[in-house]
C-alpha cells in the first residue's frame, strides 16, 4: 500500500509540474530566509550570556540627578566605586573593573597596533569565560605591567615564536611582560578585545585620583552577586553607600549621584545609557517580525496552492473510494503528499542556506553556522515547522474530499471550486499588506541612513585627517610638529585638540554665569588654529588668538550652551571649573559625535595641564586631490621627528560614516529579505492565478461567445486579483507609519516621513501583482472559446 501511495503521489506531482515547482521553491525560500534570520537573532540574543555566572553578573550604572531629573545616566564609574561596594555590601562576592585602552607595542624591530585592550582586575577569569590558553589564571594579571595577548595579536607580534615571558614596549617606553595568551574574542560579546593588562598597572602610571567616586570616571565596573541575591536590594544598599561617600559633597551643587545595576545579559538587548551603543531588542523584534511575515507568506502560499489543486482531484478520490479505499487511506494520501512536499522544501532550504552562508557572513561580518549550538537549536525546531505546514496543507482536502459520497462525486461536475473563496481572498489581502509594509519600511530605513550619512555636520570633513602624536614631552613639541606639517605643500592647515572628532568628547560639571546649578558640558582643549582647520564658523565674538595674552583664560562656547544659559550677550560671560574662564566667542553648532545623539553644550579652551590631557590629537587638512602624496610625506616626517609611534591616521569622514555600520547591515538585511518576501508573494500569486483562471476557462469562453473582447476580459480578471493588492496596501499604511516612527526614534536627527513613499509602495505592489498575473490573463483571454466549450 505504501508503494502504491508513493507512486500515486509522484504521478500527481509530475502531472502538475508548475504547481509542484512553485510550491516547493516558495516554501524552500521561506524556510531559508527564516533560518538566516533565526541564526542572526540567536547570535544577538546570546551576547554575554555564555559566561557561566552571567545570571549573577551586573554592570554598575551611574546617574547624575539634579532637581529630581536625571541629567546623565551612564555605564561607567570611577574605580573606587567597585571597591567600596565590595567592602560594604555582603551580597557582592567579587568585583571586576575594566578600562578601555590600546596603543602601539614594540618587540625588537617590529611595532604593532594592539587594537582594543582592557586594564582588568585579577578576577577577570572568575567573571568572564574568555579561555586562557597559556598562563595561570591566578597570577596572569596579578603583577603590574603584566599583559595577556589574544592569539591573533600574539601571532602578529611574535609570529610562531613562544611569547610567554617576553617583554613588549608599550607606547614607546613602558615595558610589559607577556604572562598569558587568551583565545581570540568571540563575536557575541560587547567586550571586544585583543587582550588584557593588569589593573594594578594603573596605580603606577595614572595621574589624578583613583580613590574618589567623582574622579577618573570611565571604568566599567562589574559585580558578581551571591547566589539567590536580590538585585533591587543590592541597589538600595549601594545608594546608601553613595549617600555616605559622595552625596554629601553633591548637595552643595543641588545634585545627587545614584547607583544602578544592569544585568550583563541584558546590556546588548536593552541598553539605553548615554555614551554607549543602544540595545538591539527593537531591531531584533522587527527582524523577527520579518521572519514571521516571510514564513506566513510562504506557508500561506503552500497551503493555499495545495488545497486549491486538491479540489480538482474529487473524481480521483471518488474512484479510489468506489474501489474500496477507506476515508482514512484517502486522508493519509493527501497528508502524505503535503508532508513529502514540505520535506523536499526543507531539504532544498538547507542547501540554499549552505550555499549562501559565506555571503551572508561576509555581509554581517560574523561567523554564523548551522553546525554550532545555535544551529542545533534551529535544527530541533525545523522538523516541527515541516510537520505543521505539511499537515495543515493536507488536512483540508483530506477531510473535505473524503467526506463526500463517491457516487455523488462521480456523477457530478465537481472539477473545480464553486464556493466563494472569502478566506482565500482575506489571506491574499493580508499577504499584500505585509509586502507593502516591508516596502515602506525598507525605503524609510534607506532614506534615514542616507540622511545621517550625508547631513551637514557644521564642519568640513573633506580631507580632514586625525592622528595621535605620542612621545616624550610631546605637548611641548606640538608647535614644532605643527610648523613642520604646515611646511608640506600638500597640507592646507594643522590644528591640535585633546579629543578626536566623531568619537565624542568627555563631559565635566561647570558653573555657568546666570545659571544656578552646575551644568554638564563637553570640554575640548584646542590650539589657536583648530577652529579654522575644521572649518567651523564663529557667529559671535572672535576665535582664540595669540594676540590676546588674556586668552589663556578665554573660552569658546557653542550655540547650544548659549541657549541653555539664556544669554542674550554671551561675550564676557564667566564659566568656572579649573579656572575662571571668560567667553570670547560663540561657534556655530557642529556635530562632534554621531547623529544618534543631539548636539550638547560644548566649551573649547587652550590646554593648560598637558599631562592631564594625554596625547594630543593632530588635525590635518589635506589639499583636494593630494591626499595620497600628503599622507606619504607626513608618514616620513613622523618618523623623522622621532615620535614614539608610527603614523596611524583616520579620515574624520570615515569616523562618522563608521558610526552607522549597524544601520547599514540592518538596512541591507531589510532590503534583501523584503525582496524575497515579495518574490514569494509573486510566486504564490502566479500559481493561484493560474489555477483560478484554469477553473474559469468555461466562463471566459461563454463571455467571448456573448461578445466580450480580449481587452475587457484581461481588465476584468486582472482587476479581480489586483483589487486585493490595493486593499492590502491601504491597510499597511497606518501599520507602516507606526513601525517607522519607532525606528526613527533611534536618531536625534531624523527625516520627515514623506507621503510619497506610501504612494510608491502602492504603485510597486500593484505593478508587481499586475506583471505577475498578466501573462496568465492574456493567455486565458486569447483562448479559442471552441476549445473550452466543445464538450459542453
Amino acid at each position: 500500500m505504501l508503494k502504491n501511495f508513493l507512486k500515486t503521489t509522484l504521478r500527481v506531482l509530475y502531472r502538475n509540474k508548475g504547481f509542484t515547482a512553485i510550491n516547493i521553491l516558495g516554501l524552500a525560500i521561506g524556510f531559508a530566509c527564516c533560518i538566516f534570520i533565526a541564526l542572526y537573532i540567536n547570535h544577538e540574543v546570546s551576547f554575554d550570556r555564555f559566561h557561566r555566572n552571567a545570571d549573577r553578573i551586573y554592570r554598575v550604572t551611574s546617574s547624575f540627578i539634579r532637581n529630581n531629573v536625571i541629567e546623565e545616566r551612564t555605564g561607567i564609574t570611577s574605580p573606587k566605586v567597585g571597591e567600596d561596594l565590595l567592602d560594604e555590601i555582603p551580597e557582592v562576592e567579587k568585583v571586576l573593573r575594566l578600562l578601555h585602552t590600546g596603543g602601539q607595542y614594540r618587540y625588537g624591530d617590529r611595532e604593532v597596533s594592539s587594537g582594543t585592550l582592557f586594564y582588568a582586575d585579577i578576577t577577570l577569569w572568575d567573571f568572564l569565560d574568555f579561555k586562557l590558553l597559556h598562563g595561570d589564571a591566578s597570577s596572569a594579571l596579578r603583577e603590574p605591567f603584566s599583559i595577556v595577548l589574544s592569539q591573533r595579536l600574539a601571532h602578529s607580534i611574535f609570529g610562531d615564536n613562544d611569547p610567554m615571558g617576553q617583554v613588549l614596549i608599550g607606547d614607546g617606553k613602558t615595558p610589559f611582560t607577556v604572562t598569558g595568551i587568551v583565545e581570540d574574542c568571540p563575536t557575541n560579546t560587547r567586550l571586544q578585545h585583543n587582550g588584557f593588562i593588569s589593573f594594578s598597572t594603573l596605580y603606577n602610571i595614572t595621574t589624578g585620583t583613583m580613590r574618589e567616586w567623582d574622579g577618573n570616571i570611565g571604568f566599567i565596573t562589574l559585580l558578581m552577586l551571591a547566589p539567590g541575591s536580590n538585585s533591587d536590594e543590592v541597589i538600595t544598599k549601594a545608594n546608601r553607600v553613595a549617600d555616605m561617600v559622595i552625596n554629601k559633597k553633591m548637595e552643595a551643587y543641588n545634585a545627587r549621584y545614584e547607583v544602578g545595576l544592569q544585568a550583563l545579559g541584558d546590556i546588548h538587548l536593552y541598553n539605553d545609557l548615554e555614551y554607549d551603543k543602544p540595545g538591539v531588542a527593537t531591531i531584533l523584534f522587527i527582524i523577527a517580525a520579518i521572519a514571521s511575515f516571510i514564513l506566513f507568506i510562504a506557508g500561506f502560499n503552500f497551503v493555499n496552492l495545495s488545497t486549491a489543486r486538491s479540489t480538482r482531484r474529487a473524481k480521483e478520490v471518488g474512484m479510489r473510494m468506489s474501489v474500496g479505499a477507506s476515508k482514512g487511506q484517502v486522508r493519509w494520501q493527501f497528508i502524505g503528499e503535503s508532508l513529502l512536499l514540505a520535506s523536499v522544501s526543507a531539504l532544498i532550504s538547507l542547501l540554499i542556506v549552505e550555499l549562501l552562508m559565506p555571503s551572508y557572513n561576509n555581509l554581517l561580518s560574523l561567523n554564523l553556522s548551522l553546525y554550532n549550538s545555535q544551529g542545533a537549536i534551529i535544527g530541533l525546531l525545523f522538523p516541527f515547522f515541516v510537520l505543521i505546514f505539511g499537515v495543515t496543507a493536507g488536512l483540508y482536502p483530506a477531510l473535505f474530499l473524503s467526506s463526500f459520497n463517491p457516487v455523488r462525486v462521480l456523477c457530478s461536475d465537481f472539477g473545480g471550486v464553486k464556493a466563494k473563496p472569502i478566506i482565500r481572498n482575506v489571506l491574499v489581502t493580508l499577504q499584500f499588506t505585509i509586502s507593502a509594509l516591508l516596502i515602506i519600511v525598507t525605503i524609510i530605513v534607506y532614506l534615514q541612513v542616507s540622511f545621517v550619512k550625508n547631513k551637514e555636520l557644521g564642519l568640513n570633513t573633506d580631507g580632514l585627517v586625525v592622528a595621535r602624536a605620542k612621545g616624550d614631552n610631546v605637548w611641548q613639541r606640538v608647535d614644532g610638529l605643527r610648523n613642520a606639517l604646515e611646511a608640506i605643500p600638500e597640507v592646507e592647515g594643522v590644528g591640535i585638540s585633546t579629543s578626536s572628532l566623531g568619537y565624542g568628547i568627555s563631559q565635566n560639571g561647570y558653573k555657568v554665569e546666570g545659571v544656578k546649578d552646575h551644568i554638564m558640558i563637553s570640554s575640548l582643549a584646542i590650539d589657536y588654529q583648530f577652529i579654522d582647520v575644521i572649518d567651523a564658523k564663529i557667529v559671535d565674538g572672535r576665535n582664540l588668538s595669540q594676540q590676546f595674552p588674556s586668552d589663556q583664560k578665554g573660552i569658546i562656547v557653542n550655540q547650544t550652551l548659549v541657549k541653555l544659559a539664556g544669554w542674550d550677550n554671551p561675550i564676557g560671560k564667566k564659566i568656572i571649573r579649573e579656572k575662571v574662564f571668560e567667553v570670547v566667542g560663540v561657534v556655530e553648532d557642529f556635530h562632534y559625535k554621531s547623529l544618534h545623539f543631539g548636539i550638547e553644550p560644548l566649551v573649547m579652551f587652550l590646554p593648560f595641564d598637558y599631562y592631564y590631557w594625554g596625547a594630543p590629537v593632530v588635525n590635518i587638512r589635506l589639499k583636494d586631490g593630494l591626499y595620497a602624496q600628503g599622507l606619504e610625506k607626513i608618514r616620513d616626517l613622523w618618523d623623522d621627528l622621532g615620535l614614539s609611534t608610527e603614523f596611524k591616521y583616520d579620515f574624520v569622514q570615515d569616523i562618522f560614516q563608521g558610526q552607522y555600520k549597524t544601520e547599514e547591515y540592518f538596512g541591507k538585511l531589510f532590503i534583501y529579505f523584503s525582496l524575497l518576501a515579495i518574490l514569494i508573494s509573486c510566486m504564490g500569486l502566479l500559481g493561484l492565478s493560474s489555477f483560478m483562471l484554469e477553473n474559469r476557462m468555461r466562463e471566459i469562453g461563454i463571455r467571448k461567445v456573448f461578445g466580450s473582447g480580449n481587452a475587457s476580459l484581461i481588465t476584468k480578471f486582472s482587476a479581480d486579483f489586483t483589487r486585493w493588492a490595493l486593499l492590502g496596501t491601504v491597510i499597511s499604511w497606518p501599520i507602516a507609519y507606526y513601525a517607522v516612527m519607532q525606528l526613527l526614534n533611534f536618531y536625534a536627527f531624523r527625516i520627515k516621513i514623506p507621503w510619497q513613499v506610501f504612494v510608491l509602495a502602492a504603485f510597486i505592489t500593484l505593478f508587481v501583482s499586475l506583471v505577475t498575473i498578466l501573462f496568465q490573463t492574456v493567455k486565458a483571454a486569447r483562448t479559442n472559446p471552441v476549445d473550452t466549450l466543445k464538450y459542453e
